[in-house]
């Protein structure tokens, strides 16, 4: 169930993580967030790389030019580095981005030293830290992260 939104600058899909995304015909037809698209268009400039366009109230949906702010990407990492509790919604989107292997917070990661040439790694923040739990088997990481008070649960809500 993807939403759609018409803007002048196209069709906006939303993706995984709650981003408008539009095809960019300025940018030969690439796709480019509609944050950022908002954002050059109101003040009339480019968005370098290492820039990021911050929604203040941390809903990627709104925005209004009032919610979002040109910031660095070290600015960015700081202010989501600090305890700001997430809902378990966004934290499953999140997970669910970069996930392959169907469970919360656990990646599938290739290895040349693994028999099956990959590893599972459970990933989470303690203290502030990153920190991760890995294993070949999907079994035994679970293990693991329950030894560990952690939450293991399927993606689809399992």
């Amino acid at each position: 169930m993807s939403k759609v939104l018409h803007t002048k600058f196209g069709t906006a899909k939303l993706d995984s993580n709650g981003y408008y995304k539009i095809t960019s015909k300025k940018e030969g037809n690439s796709l480019k967030f509609l944050h950022r698209l908002i954002f050059e268009e109101h003040h009339r400039l480019t968005i370098l790389p290492n820039n990021i366009i911050h929604h203040l109230d941390g809903n990627p949906q709104n925005n209004k030019i009032s919610n979002l702010k040109l910031i660095s990407h070290g600015e960015h990492s700081k202010l989501h580095r600090k305890n700001i509790p997430l809902s378990e919604k966004s934290k499953l989107n999140m997970s669910k981005a970069q996930n392959t292997s169907g469970y919360y917070r656990v990646m599938k990661e290739k290895c040349s030293r693994c028999k099956q040439g990959f590893y599972y790694k459970y990933k989470y923040y303690e203290n502030g830290k990153r920190k991760a739990i890995s294993s070949v088997s999907l079994r035994k990481l679970e293990r693991k992260v329950k030894e560990n008070g952690l939450t293991w649960k399927k993606l689809n809500g399992e």
